[in-house]
């Protein structure tokens, strides 16, 4: 088979002839004009209102390519369209190929007749999308939870239009690879490999579909490989454009998520042969052995939800994936193992690819499959009614095979759900009965992609929304008995963070709290004048209704005023850390009725206020540090009780029983110890549970609730598994007090150094700086108490010989204006 790769540089220009320039592809016409400088940095300030006319235009992407006799020889000539974003129409040569309207599509069409010796010219024209939502909505109205009404009438990102994070910028390219693939006898379409696990060894059960355009005999030869050396193989005949074959590998190293085990990975190698032996096509698609599957059984409390790997239950502890930029062409792979990386630096083992984006680029799914990050995958569906006529149906189904075929044999894929919230939506007032009955819901979330996952990922599970109540009444969608749950109770209702101490849900797939970016991330979007919570530039750079009052109004329900903005900044991120580590702790302390944790959400897809754990600039928020510390494997954590009682519950969600030191010190804010124990326990594999109740109800009457803290420690020799404090009330009313940190930086490799870190006094969310902006820390936003010494790795790229400038601040330098040096 001969390819000829049509991605590259095109020349793109708008029909009213205002813009031409060169584009490159896989991109987006905004991408493109800003490479061309024809347009202003969309994310900065608010330049995106001045950007909206980009949408209302039709754009022409064109180059030319050479064919030569040989290709023209071939018996079969396609055109591979990997994505076209949306309505696009193409001709080769000035004549029509085909229409397409559907973003998601992995289109194939045949151009041998259209094709000449020599050059040849190739045209994508991109219409607007608004003008045909607009016209369908005045014979169909769709809502959306979103300010957009109608984006449900076409399948293209649905966050293009604008979310509660995200701004409004309605894209339109060749946004994935495009080629010409010629061949004769055929080529390899897909493959499905299923799995039978038994003692000792794992039999797989491979078809293939081949594209097969002569009658000529042919074969498939698969090869199983494991570091690179052949485990089992086989060679099959192609009986009517199928071939199926059975291999055993022995001795199976088995595929686990992180923290549960290793991930080690198989290719299996496909050849399609002619009859003489003659490779005429190739593939490759990398597996890991494992059965990853969801459990649902009743129980005294409902109906379990969780997942097993390989037979075992894990906690899921994770986060929500939104698309890393508005331009999903600018995500770069070292982009994607950055972020995902990082999830796996906090512990996670999960990550929910979120229904509002996109079915994520291979990069991703490989970059989990190493990581051992298991994959909730939603289909393209959020927030939204949708038209459900035979047309969108069909265009659906062939969106959802494309994309369930060119998944299905990641090792991380765990589930494929249905859509986000739209059941939610149908319960809220009902207000989904305008553009969606339930009837037609059922037909595309209970029948259609049910049938297509049983039939093209048979096994792999189906989940119709998230969130879901699958016993007794579906309105009830955040019932506490079975299903997952979205818990917005919190910010959306206001709810104190104490909320979260009454839920009692067996699966928490979304949850969240707001916080500022960085403050070298706000200063990247905003104008010195620009620089007050209030201005305009903050405001349009955050999306969620009235949601900078919000973080404000819980800020002074937990904190003091802080004394600038960059304080602010930082400040909010604390609140936002302490919110989620209240809500993860608690439902740690549910294991096993609850069994998952995924928060709204990890990353942001550009600089803006809002509830992810890492800024689009890869900084990590005080968030992503406490998520270290709450999804560690072994987990100290405490609960308040009446009577000066407080409880210690120890968590350990791993499957190995570890006899630990559990240390608790009473202080007082201003560093004294008044009391402390330290005893051997075992941290039950698998287990949560309360390890001790102690009573500080003399030190509280003596000292009073705002003068002491609490400090918890779990340790396995000198490692420390878990540290925990606990405030006696809230943290504006403790006296916290100035300290004094000592700081001594030494230097241990090639651009690393260890920062030693001790203070006279505890001291609260304490955060290193470094001058070197590319500097990445170990910890950060961790609490130090006298008598201990924090060790804190840092990597310094191009740092050299010369040790950086480490300085610290803490809670009480974001409340105070004086310096601590």
């Amino acid at each position: 088979m001969l390819k000829i790769d049509l991605s590259g540089l095109w020349r793109v220009q708008d029909t009213r002839g205002d813009y031409a320039m060169t584009a490159t592809v896989p991109g987006c016409v905004h991408t493109d004009l800003l490479n061309a400088a024809m347009i202003e940095a969309p994310y900065d300030r608010d330049n995106e209102n001045r950007l909206q006319w980009i949408s209302d235009r039709t754009w022409i992407y064109r180059r030319d390519f050479e064919v030569s006799p040989e290709v023209l020889g071939h018996k079969k000539i396609i055109l591979n369209c990997e994505g076209l974003d949306t309505f696009a129409t193409i001709k080769i040569n000035g004549r029509n190929i085909a229409h397409t309207d559907n973003m998601f599509r992995d289109y194939f069409f045949d151009i041998q007749s259209f094709l000449r010796i020599g050059t040849n010219r190739i045209q994508i024209t991109f219409k607007p999308v608004l003008p045909f939502i607009q016209k369908q909505q005045k014979q169909q109205d769709l809502l959306c939870m979103m300010e957009f009404k109608g984006s449900g009438h076409i399948r293209k990102e649905p966050c293009n239009f604008g979310w509660d994070w995200g701004p409004k910028l309605i894209t339109c390219g060749i946004w994935k690879n495009i080629q010409i693939l010629a061949y004769t006898l055929g080529r390899i379409e897909s493959c499905l490999i299923q799995q039978t696990h038994s003692s000792q060894q794992v039999r797989l059960h491979i078809d293939v579909d081949v594209d097969k355009v002569s009658s000529s005999a042919a074969t498939v030869e698969v090869i199983v490989k494991y570091r690179n050396k052949a485990v089992a193989s086989t060679e099959t005949s192609v009986h009517r454009r199928k071939a199926a074959a059975d291999l055993v590998v022995k001795n199976p190293q088995l595929w686990w998520p992180s923290g549960m085990g290793k991930q080690p990975l198989y290719d299996i190698c496909f050849t399609l042969k002619d009859a003489c032996g003659n490779s005429l096509d190739q593939c490759t698609k990398r597996i890991g052995l494992r059965r990853l599957e969801l459990r649902q059984k009743p129980d005294k409390q409902g109906r379990s939800f969780e997942f097993l790997a390989n037979g075992k239950p894990f906690f899921a502890k994770g986060a929500n994936w939104i698309p890393a930029d508005c331009f999903a062409n600018r995500v770069t792979s070292e982009q994607y193992r950055n972020l995902l990386e990082a999830a796996v630096d906090a512990n996670m083992n999960m990550i929910r690819v979120w229904g509002g984006g996109i079915y994520e680029s291979d990069i991703f799914y490989d970059l989990c499959d190493e990581l051992g990050l298991c994959v909730w995958q939603d289909f393209m569906f959020a927030c939204s009614t949708y038209p459900i006529n035979e047309a969108f149906l069909d265009s659906v189904e062939l969106e959802a095979v494309d994309n369930i075929k060119r998944l299905r044999h990641h090792p991380s894929i765990a589930l494929w759900c249905g859509n986000n919230e739209l059941e939610m939506g149908m319960g809220i007032d009902r207000w989904y009965d305008k553009g969606m009955s339930w009837s037609d819901y059922s037909g595309l979330f209970d029948t259609l992609l049910p049938k297509l996952v049983s039939k093209h990922d048979p096994q792999q599970a189906y989940w119709p929304s998230s969130p879901h109540t699958p016993v007794g009444d579906r309105n009830i969608y955040n019932c506490p008995d079975s299903g997952d749950a979205h818990l917005w109770d919190v910010w959306h209702g206001m709810q104190p963070f104490e909320w979260y101490h009454s839920a009692n849900h067996r699966f928490v797939s979304e949850f969240g709290f707001q916080s500022f970016p960085e403050p070298a991330t706000v200063h990247s979007y905003t104008q010195k004048q620009d620089r007050n919570i209030a201005s305009r530039v903050m405001d349009h750079h955050q999306r969620s209704d009235r949601g900078n009052a919000r973080i404000m109004a819980y800020m002074l329900e937990w904190f003091q005023m802080p004394k600038d903005f960059e304080s602010s900044l930082q400040l909010s991120q604390i609140l936002q850390a302490l919110c989620i580590k209240f809500a993860v702790e608690h439902f740690r302390r549910q294991m096993p009725r609850c069994m998952g944790t995924l928060y709204w959400q990890l990353n942001d897809c550009w600089p803006v206020a809002s509830w992810s754990s890492i800024d689009y600039f890869g900084r990590y928020k005080a968030l992503h540090w406490a998520a270290k510390r709450f999804f560690s494997p072994i987990l100290a954590s405490t609960l308040q009780l009446k009577n000066g009682k407080t409880a210690v519950y120890l968590c350990n969600d791993s499957y190995q029983t570890r006899s630990v030191k559990l240390v608790w010190e009473l202080f007082t804010t201003a560093g004294k110890l008044i009391a402390s124990d330290r005893q051997t326990v075992n941290a039950t594999a698998f287990q949560s549970r309360c390890a001790e109740t102690l009573d500080f109800s003399d030190s509280l009457t003596h000292y009073g609730p705002d003068k002491l803290v609490l400090r918890l420690t779990v340790m396995a020799g000198q490692k420390v598994l878990s540290d925990n404090t606990h405030f006696f009330c809230r943290p504006k009313h403790v006296d916290v007090q100035k300290p004094s940190f000592k700081i001594k930086v030494q230097k241990t490799g090639n651009d690393s150094f260890e920062a030693v870190i001790t203070t006279n006094r505890p001291t609260f969310w304490t955060r290193l700086n470094t001058q070197n902006d590319n500097a990445h820390c170990g910890d950060n936003f961790f609490d130090l108490f006298p008598g201990e010494e924090k060790r804190v790795s840092i990597q310094c790229p191009e740092q050299g010989a010369k040790a950086p400038k480490i300085t610290a601040s803490s809670l009480w330098s974001l409340y105070h204006r004086e310096s601590l040096f």
